[in-house]
């Protein structure tokens, strides 16, 4: 198991991660019922998190079929944050605690998409975002 704390040193308490094995497996088969893996690959625990609230995030790694033939990559996020799982791609283990991060962060600042024939009625509207 491997262990990063990503801002700050402090002095942190092992993690149980059996036990954060298990609260993934259980999120997973609640999502993905028939297609819930029955074994994750091994977790990174991420001990700080920037976002007020949260604290110790644990990222496993799984292969599902998600109503495919083909078994694909997945990452679960789960620990004392919202537990979440994305499609692996090319993504690294701290890649997958980084985008829940930046996820939540776009929905708590109310971060939203304007309907492109909104923003072609609003003068001030700057696609390109330069202004």
């Amino acid at each position: 198991m491997e262990q990063r704390n990503t801002q700050r040193q402090q002095k942190e308490a092992p993690v149980d991660m059996g036990h954060w094995r298990g609260v993934a497996l259980a999120y997973l088969r609640a999502q993905l019922r028939d297609d819930a893996p029955q074994e994750l690959g091994e977790g990174v625990a991420f001990t700080w998190s920037p976002l007020e609230g949260d604290g110790l995030t644990v990222v496993f790694e799984f292969f599902a079929t998600r109503g495919t033939p083909e078994r694909l990559r997945f990452f679960v996020v789960t620990g004392e944050t919202e537990a979440n799982y994305y499609p692996a791609e090319d993504l690294t283990a701290e890649e997958a605690f980084e985008l829940p991060l930046g996820t939540r962060f776009m929905l708590v600042i109310g971060i939203s998409q304007v309907p492109i024939a909104e923003a072609e009625r609003d003068p001030t509207y700057d696609a390109a975002g330069c202004g």
